[in-house]
């Protein structure tokens, strides 16, 4: 047997063959599968392309990047959504679809059994680089929606919305996510950098855009939370961004919102929504000159506009938008028109639209269904300055807790803000030019307001959620108050009326909240404390001829009711006191005054008060005045009469005289020793007579006055006097003047009259005196001045007085001669006649009543001389029992003071030669002032009476 023999090159050949064949079928082997992955791929491709179709998704493509049994990343993913998936073709330029760029794209899942035979389950999601763009606006989109896909709608029945509570329940949203058979029980999804662009508006071609981020976990019903950020993308204020967390677990549910937003907030606005409270916080900055603006002029000044347009909600609801910017517009028109018609001061305006508002706040509310009210927390720091001018400002700072709130404002204005402020009055009130240009000061003016109130906020929170009735809110304001303290500092100021004067205030005020709060109703102001307004002048010019010196007036109000409405109508009770050093009046004493003033509301009439005072000056003369006011009238009303009735209160003379110690023109010589004397009437001020604005009636009543004139002395004066005073005219009327009687020298009275006389207020003495009727009983008889109109301005003044039955024997007995007696009725008229250089009376005349009278003289002095002298021995006999028929004369009075009388008698003597006739003519002269003198100083006179006559006798000497 022969045996081949193998050789190394023929076992390299075999060796090569086996493994070209292998290589061939592994080559045909991987072509097979790789035919299959591809025709697999293409058919799972195609099936998810129709599953995308179902869905509303088209024109769906992207690239594999990383592909693993747990894993799949994804690159430049792009696809169309169709927001009503209806038969509708597919169009790219369809408007109702929204064209979706994803860039990356990893998803990290496990499989519910063994690998590859499974169906996958999700647990992590991440998308970066996420582009939505809209073809059409936002609003657009949303009106074409169907019902049942809209926010809030529901095409079945309605239901009743979940509370939220039942929404955060973790039980009710894993049953919500059981239906996503591809989420595992502990998932996170991530989508950092989403875009969504959306037309602006359907005019022009500009684009809005959003970017968010959102972050979801949700683990075995035990935890879950989502992150959601959105952010407008604004490259002015790219600070604008709204950020919401929710967090959910077995004990806690928490929904945070954290609101960045320069245009309104100096910081973030948080809210955290708990399972048992709310808590947030926030800083608000407010500047009124750009909520105020114009929304015609710059719409884009308005912060809330400001808001809307960054955020671009006017793509959204445009509708809305324009019915907001109304009703801000409205606001804004009647809140410019009340700001004018409440302050017409342009710098007031001003300070107010340059005003900046700071507030700070934070709390922990609890919900109003759990009773937790001693957990609560609120705190509210808020600050409002408003610029007066340049150094100038009105700051105000309130601090709020739950329990309590506190309000703190400082008004401090520079002398040159308060002359600025002065100079604008003076021009839209020129009337008042000239006072208000006088005023100067260098001291800032200082006001400080603090207000506090114990308020339950808490409580009024639950009250409000959970009393549907209402009941328990409005006991909550009817039960609180604000307390309110507010002073001024001590300001001095220069004036030209007032010179240097100062005015400084303090009060406290307890307001109640329900009635500060309903703009509708008066309020009620309760002052725990009087409040006291205190004001010093350096003097006070009323007029030419007025003027007060150093006056302090104080006040004190007690109560006060602020009509909101009308201002000028509101009601105070108040007292007011008044010191006064001296008043400068060419018809007053310089002295000190004082007086006080109560001022009550009339309850019949809104806005009308009743004042009721008194002055009293140093000598003791004290007046009461009473008045009705309305202030709203008063200055309201260009032509209003300001009156008030006065009465002094009554002067017992025998406690002494305030008037002579209080008017200049009272008489030197007129002293008043007893008797009373009562006076009242009104003074009036009326702005339409600007020529005699102040007018004044008085009624004085004299009751029984005893006193002395020069060196005449009176009783018993009763009258009731009339008179009237503008600054013309001065008229003194009476009916009825008695005086019981009259000593100077002879004792006259009762004296009867009744007259009315007016005068020139500037020259009083000049006037016209007309007599209705007037007697005086003297000697038994009767003597009166013939009534009719006697002119007191003339040259010369005639006064024709009338005597009637004037007893001889009566005139005899006052007459100081002791020897010389007589009977009989005389009667006569003396023409007085006053002038320039004295008293005359010339040719009055005198005669006897019938039957006659006796005369009889009887002198030891001249019976020596009558012995030697036959005539005179006869007249004498004659005149020791002289009965006559007839007695006529004539009576004369020179300016040197002698008294003469001329008379003729005719009678006869019964005892001398039967009774033969005889006719006597006498001539008796006298010195009148010096007789009248003589009888004073015989008689008993009242001591001055008598150190006047003395005087004057040394002065006649």
């Amino acid at each position: 047997m022969t045996t081949a023999k193998t050789t190394p090159h023929t076992g390299i050949t075999l060796r090569y063959r086996l493994l070209r064949g292998f290589g061939w079928l592994t080559a045909a082997v991987c072509a097979f599968l790789l035919a299959t992955f591809l025709l697999a791929s293409l058919f799972v491709h195609q099936l998810i392309q129709e599953q995308f179709r179902t869905l509303g998704i088209t024109d769906a493509s992207w690239t594999v990047t990383a592909l693993s049994h747990q894993q799949v990343r994804l690159n430049d993913i792009q696809f169309r959504y169709r927001l009503n998936n209806d038969d509708a073709k597919d169009d790219p330029k369809d408007e109702n679809t929204l064209a979706v760029h994803i860039h990356s794209l990893r998803l990290n899942f496990h499989w519910q059994g063994a690998t590859w035979r499974s169906l996958p389950v999700l647990e992590q999601m991440s998308m970066s680089g996420v582009e939505v763009t809209l073809n059409q606006l936002p609003h657009q989109i949303l009106a074409q929606l169907p019902p049942s896909t809209r926010v809030g709608s529901d095409a079945t029945e309605p239901q009743e919305p979940p509370t939220l509570q039942q929404a955060l329940s973790l039980e009710r949203i894993a049953h919500e996510l059981s239906t996503f058979h591809w989420l595992a029980e502990q998932w996170q999804i991530d989508l950092e950098d989403l875009t969504l662009a959306f037309p602006c508006t359907d005019v022009n071609d500009e684009i809005c855009t959003l970017n968010a981020q959102i972050n979801a976990n949700y683990h075995h019903a035990q935890q879950a939370s989502l992150a959601v950020m959105l952010a407008p993308n604004d490259l002015v204020n790219p600070q604008s961004q709204l950020r919401l967390a929710i967090k959910l677990d077995e004990q806690n549910k928490t929904i945070a919102i954290d609101w960045r937003q320069p245009e309104l907030f100096n910081a973030p606005f948080t809210v955290a929504l708990q399972s048992d409270s709310i808590e947030f916080a926030g800083q608000l900055r407010l500047e009124l000159k750009d909520w105020l603006a114009d929304l015609h002029a710059s719409p884009s000044r308005q912060p809330l506009l400001q808001v809307l347009e960054r955020w671009h909600l006017a793509a959204f609801s445009p509708t809305a938008l324009e019915s907001l910017q109304g009703r801000i517009s409205d606001m804004q028109a009647q809140l410019a028109q009340q700001l004018i018609a409440q302050l017409p001061l342009q710098p007031l305006q001003t300070a107010i639209l340059s005003s900046q508002l700071n507030t700070e706040f934070s709390g922990r509310l609890p919900w109003p269904t759990i009773v937790a009210e001693n957990d609560a927390q609120l705190h509210v720091d808020s600050q409002l300055r408003m610029p007066l001018g340049p150094n100038s400002l009105l700051q105000s700072t309130l601090a709020l807790t739950h329990e309590s709130a506190l309000i703190n404002l400082v008004l401090e204005a520079e002398p040159e803000t308060l002359h600025a402020l002065r100079d604008t009055i003076s021009q839209q009130r020129p009337d008042h030019a000239d006072m208000l240009l006088s005023l100067q000061t260098t001291t800032p003016l200082q006001l400080q307001l603090r207000a506090a109130s114990e308020f339950d906020f808490i409580a009024f929170i639950h009250s409000l959620v959970t009393d549907t009735s209402g009941d328990d809110v409005a006991a909550l304001f009817t039960q609180a108050f604000l307390d309110v303290q507010l002073e001024l500092n001590d300001f001095p100021f220069q004036h030209q009326e007032f010179g240097a004067s100062r005015v400084r205030g303090q009060t406290q005020l307890r307001l109640p909240l329900v009635q500060l709060l309903d703009n509708e109703a008066e309020l009620n102001i309760a002052l725990p404390a009087p409040t006291e307004f205190n004001i010093d002048l350096e003097r006070w010019t009323i007029d030419d001829e007025t003027q007060l010196q150093h006056v302090q007036l104080s006040s004190q109000v007690r109560q006060f009711q602020l009509d909101r409405s009308a201002p000028l109508k509101s009601q105070m009770s108040a007292n007011v006191a008044v010191k006064i050093r001296e008043i400068t009046h060419p018809s007053l004493l310089p002295q000190a005054w004082s007086g006080n003033l109560a001022i009550q509301p009339q309850l019949d009439q809104a806005g009308t008060h009743h004042l009721v005072g008194d002055i009293e000056n140093q000598a003791g003369l004290l007046a009461r005045y009473s008045t009705l006011l309305a202030l709203d009238e008063m200055l309201r009303e260009p032509a209003a009469t300001f009156a008030f009735d006065w009465q002094l209160e009554d002067i017992f003379l025998i406690a002494g005289n305030p008037l002579a110690h209080t008017l200049v023109d009272w008489p030197e010589l007129l002293t008043l020793e007893r008797g009373r004397i009562q006076a009242q009437g009104q003074l009036s001020y009326a702005s339409s007579a600007p020529d005699s604005p102040l007018q004044i009636t008085a009624t004085l009543r004299l009751g029984d006055l005893v006193g002395i004139y020069d060196v005449s002395a009176f009783r018993g004066l009763n009258a009731e006097f009339d008179a009237t005073m503008n600054a013309e005219q001065l008229v003194v009327s009476t009916e009825q003047l008695r005086l019981l009687s009259l000593q100077q020298g002879f004792l006259i009275g009762p004296i009867e009259a009744g007259f009315r006389y007016q005068a020139d207020v500037a020259d009083p003495l000049t006037g016209k005196l007309e007599l209705h009727h007037n007697q005086v009983q003297l000697f038994d008889g009767r003597v009166n001045l013939r009534n009719q109109v006697y002119d007191f301005s003339a040259e010369q003044l005639l006064l024709p007085v009338e005597f009637d039955a004037l007893n001889l024997a009566a005139l005899l007995t006052q007459y100081p001669v002791s020897d010389f007696t007589g009977s009989g009725l005389l009667s006569g008229v003396i023409p007085i006649r006053l002038g320039k250089t004295g008293i005359f009376v010339d040719n009055g005349t005198i005669q006897a009543l019938p039957p006659g009278g006796q005369l009889r003289y009887s002198s030891e002095a001249l019976a020596g001389y009558a012995a030697s002298n036959v005539s005179m021995r006869t007249l004498m006999s004659v005149l020791e029992n002289f009965h006559y028929d007839l007695l006529s004369g004539a009576i004369n009075y020179y300016d040197d003071g002698t008294l003469e009388l001329q008379l003729s008698l005719q009678g006869q003597n019964q005892e001398l030669e039967n009774g033969r006739p005889v006719r006597l003519n006498l001539v008796v002269q006298e010195n009148l002032p010096a007789l009248l003198t003589s009888l004073q100083l015989t008689n008993q006179v009242n001591k001055v009476i008598e150190e006047r006559l003395q005087q004057r006798l040394l002065r006649q000497r």
